[in-house]
């Protein structure tokens, strides 16, 4: 009997002993789980030639770029030190980052990664950098030189392309083995199957923060609507998607708006008698519903946002009743492949008609659109620009630019700002810039435009670092 009672106490405790351990591991937290993504069919793993955006974002999880974006502002990453002088970028490299195979990352690396990017086609993801840059030479084992092909644009936002090792690239078609590729990111590639799924696992030799998750699950898809499929039957656990789309998703996925570069504005011809006239112009900037318009289009107010300045309606009335005999008739363009510039559009119009104001909304396609500002067949133009995109400024906002009558101190302060990444400096710049955008130029920015994150319910992913990578 006692033996019994023995054994059955040591099968209870053998019992709250599995149990427990059952339930620590479903406490788990994110490095101990499996993230599930999707992406349309691969056509290679050179991130460098690649021309699929989504598989640039799982690539830059095996290749690390030279320069990191933490919350919008680029840091150092595999760069130790950077100096610009006029078209030149004096580089050094930091001396701890290895590839998988204990070899260590070298300027050779970085020289062979710009001439892989030169020789991409026009529809990869880094074609432009490749453009952007005349030529790299190399100092030493960590240190080199790249010349850019504009002194107005040498910028660390060039910088951001992965770099990849030579040795795994240098005699390999684009559809190489997987296993053989050596790499230096947070994650590492263990298995592909053609059509069918690409998995990483966490690379425990990584010289940055551990990675989140143990291992990320790609499933590979012919489309993005296979992609909501997979979402909706929680096959994949995040998606990207816009106001359009939102409707096709499951209603009680978590939704994160995110932030991209794409800066809106909205411009004025300074040829139209309205603006000519600083009292007029400043009235009529009054009149358009900047947060109306935010709210609307979903935009995110940034640094250099102009601010929503306060007025007496009637004293602006009095104004343009007082101008009536100038041509106050208003030209607005806009793309019509862009729905939330059309809403904006509208806005200003209807704005305008509580003012008596005439004005007509011309919708153009994306080429005559263009065509269109360069011949400044406009009066007020609803547009945006990418900060991160290899333009020039000076073409933009510059004494000759595309636009109309600005002066120099926008492309310059967006050069400078594209220079640092001094925190304190680029602040500095920032009220420089917004400064000169109020006194110098005919631009109200309205914001940047917003990215809708749609993740499962199973996971976390309110301060997670993927949704930052996958957002963009």
């Amino acid at each position: 009997m006692r033996k019994k009672i023995y054994l059955s106490i040591i099968f209870f405790i053998s019992l709250l002993y599995v149990l427990a351990k059952k339930n620590i591991f479903s406490q788990q937290d994110n490095s101990e789980q499996v993230l599930n993504l999707a992406v349309n069919t691969p056509i290679n793993f050179n991130p460098l030639l690649n021309q699929n955006p989504d598989m640039d974002k799982i690539l830059k999880l095996v290749f690390e770029p030279l320069i990191k974006f933490q919350d919008s502002k680029p840091i150092y990453n595999l760069i130790e030190q950077i100096n610009f002088d006029k078209n030149i970028a004096n580089i050094t490299l930091k001396q701890n980052i290895f590839w998988s195979d204990k070899t260590t990352l070298t300027a050779d690396d970085v020289l062979f990664s710009i001439k892989q990017i030169k020789s991409s086609s026009q529809n990869s993801i880094y074609y432009l950098s490749g453009q952007n840059i005349i030529s790299a030479q190399k100092i030493s084992n960590h240190q080199l030189k790249i010349i850019f092909a504009d002194s107005n644009f040498p910028s660390i936002y060039l910088l951001n392309f992965p770099i990849i090792p030579q040795k795994s690239f240098l005699n390999s078609t684009d559809n190489i083995n997987v296993k053989n590729l050596i790499f230096n990111g947070p994650y590492k590639i263990t298995e592909y199957k053609w059509q069918k799924n690409i998995t990483l696992e966490k690379n425990v030799n990584y010289f940055g923060t551990s990675p989140e998750f143990s291992k990320i699950n790609v499933l590979i898809t012919k489309d993005y609507q296979t992609q909501i499929q997979a979402f909706n039957q929680s096959l994949i656990d995040i998606i990207k998607t816009d106001q359009k789309n939102l409707g096709k998703f499951k209603s009680n996925a978590n939704k994160f708006f995110c932030p991209t570069d794409q800066i809106e504005f909205i411009f004025f011809n300074s040829k139209n008698d309205l603006f000519k006239i600083n009292q007029l112009y400043d009235s009529f900037t009054k009149i358009i519903p900047i947060e109306q318009i935010r709210k609307k289009n979903n935009l995110a107010k940034s640094l250099i946002s102009t601010e929503v300045i306060s007025y007496d309606q009637d004293q602006i009335k009095k104004i343009f009743a007082a101008n009536i005999n100038l041509n106050l008739k208003i030209k607005i363009l806009v793309n019509k492949e862009n729905p939330s510039r059309i809403n904006t559009a509208n806005l200003i119009q209807k704005s305008c008609s509580k003012y008596n104001i005439p004005c007509d909304i011309e919708k153009k396609d994306f080429n005559n659109y263009i065509k269109a500002i360069e011949k400044k067949d406009f009066d007020v133009l609803v547009a945006g620009f990418l900060p991160k995109q290899k333009l020039s400024y000076q073409k933009l906002f510059g004494d000759n630019n595309i636009l109309a009558n600005q002066t120099s101190l926008l492309a310059n302060d967006l050069n400078l700002l594209n220079q640092t990444i001094n925190y304190p400096e680029f602040l500095n710049i920032i009220d420089k810039l917004r400064q000169d955008i109020k006194t110098e130029s005919k631009i109200i920015i309205l914001g940047n435009t917003k990215n809708i994150i749609l993740t499962s319910k199973k996971l976390n992913f309110a301060k997670s670092d993927i949704i930052g990578i996958l957002s963009y």
